[in-house]
């Protein structure tokens, strides 16, 4: 796949005269690199505008943070694009310091207001942000299966209606419905993509270079690293036990699992093949809620764990790279595949959803983390 390049027009208004121009490393959004400045497609011009605005004065302890690169006339997105200052650093498998990363980000995100792009329901045709900001909230919402229901991929599977994986995965998500409590932890801003989010560099604090907002407690977004190092990088089945000890953590992990699966529902990209890690992810989540409640754990099939797909450079301990191709786990992942994007405008339900590569699982319809 050629890689996506900004305008002239856009170059200029950032001040770039004839950069050479080259892939980005992965974490930086699909992004283009100019020198030290970083081009990154925009998906989504309310929330890059807000995570710039955050950006640019956030101070966290022990945290690099990327902040904008302004445009000659001041703007921070010219055609849909944004710029960064670049900082060195690459994804690792580091869960558990990806998490640390985030309570003392969180931390200093706490005095921010709730965006108002964060409150109510999104109107169709769902934008790509939509189709996250709807699995998360059916995550919390008591009727959760029904606010997904109307947007499940009908027409994708062999025999006309929902795709095999789809079926069994609304059936999952009722079981671990069913688990819910209520949850009372203060919600406040959070980054909701760290996993695949957070640069490391030897010698250097972690890098965040783009901020993922969601309106939940840490113990939320904590959640959701957790859940995606089960889904997509091997990460042991001890991880949920070492943070048992933040806010409502059973039920808060609960939730973010739900996101995760609710995604797969209904988002445009998700690949069948992705199905069987958010199964073996369930049976681990099912276990450590039922053994922190009182509550029944699900009933889930039981699967083998999948192979850890993990990099790992020899004597490099807790340093190794990510090397997966996952489902996008946030909206700015979409931006590397813009003929897939391309195939789906329109709503929800459109009979794009018929394509043969959605349904195999192909790498077109998981994209891999940057």
């Amino acid at each position: 796949m050629s890689m996506l390049q900004p305008s002239p027009n856009v170059l200029n208004a950032f001040g770039l005269r004839d950069p050479h121009l080259s892939p980005a490393p992965r974490g930086w959004g699909g992004g283009v690199l100019a020198g030290p400045i970083v081009l990154t497609p925009v998906a989504d011009r309310a929330r890059a505008t807000w995570s710039a605005r955050v950006r640019d004065t956030l101070d966290p302890s022990g945290i690099r943070i990327a902040r904008p690169f302004r445009a000659t006339d001041g703007r921070t997105i010219v055609g849909d694009w944004r710029a960064d200052h670049y900082g060195p650093g690459v994804l690792q498998n580091r869960p558990d310091e990806v998490i640390a990363t985030s309570l003392r980000l969180h931390d200093a995100l706490a005095p921010q207001e709730r965006p108002r792009f964060l409150v109510g329901a999104p109107a169709s045709p769902w934008t790509e942000a939509d189709y996250f900001s709807m699995a998360d909230r059916a995550a919390f919402h008591p009727a959760g299966l029904e606010l997904l229901r109307d947007y499940l991929p009908h027409g994708t599977g062999v025999d006309g209606g929902l795709r095999a994986d789809i079926a069994a995965g609304v059936e999952l998500y009722q079981q671990f419905a069913d688990l819910r409590e209520d949850v009372h932890a203060p919600a406040q801003v959070v980054h909701g993509d760290m996993l695949f989010g957070t640069l490391f560099e030897p010698g250097s604090a972690p890098l965040v270079p783009d901020i993922v907002p969601y309106w939940h407690n840490p113990a939320w977004a904590a959640g959701v690293i957790v859940v995606d190092a089960l889904n997509w990088a091997g990460a042991d089945a001890d991880l949920p036990q070492r943070w048992r000890h933040l806010s409502e953590w059973p039920q808060q992990l609960l939730r973010a699992y739900l996101f995760r699966l609710g995604l797969h529902l209904v988002h445009r990209h998700s690949a069948a093949s992705a199905y069987d890690k958010l199964l073996h992810t369930g049976v681990v989540i099912a276990d450590f809620v039922a053994n922190s409640t009182s509550v029944e754990p699900a009933v889930v099939p039981s699967t083998e764990p999948p192979a850890a797909e993990i990099t790992v450079d020899e004597g490099a301990d807790s340093s190794a790279h990510l090397d997966v191709s996952p489902e996008p786990t946030s909206w700015e992942d979409t931006a590397e595949f813009p003929e897939v994007g391309d195939a789906w405008e329109g709503a929800p339900d459109s009979s794009a959803s018929a394509d043969p590569e959605l349904q195999t699982g192909e790498d077109a319809t998981s994209p891999e983390h940057h």
